[in-house]
């Protein structure tokens, strides 16, 4: 998906394995624009690695809840 690499330049892992994203912030969650939509970071992390549906209503648990 174009634009994934530029959200994946804005990540860093900490000591504990959590990524954590140093980019835009929205409502304190991270927030990218890829191919002119905005997505929130988790729910982006999870289409491109897990499959996940961007349309789908279900949310997006991330395991360190930071």
């Amino acid at each position: 998906m174009k634009g994934v690499e530029r959200v994946l330049e804005r990540v860093v892992i900490d000591s504990g394995g959590c990524w954590n994203f140093t980019g835009c912030l929205v409502r304190g969650y991270g927030s990218a624009r890829v191919q002119g939509r905005r997505f929130y970071v988790h729910r982006l992390a999870a289409s491109v690695f897990l499959g996940f549906d961007l349309e789908s209503r279900l949310g997006v648990l991330h395991r360190c809840d930071n």
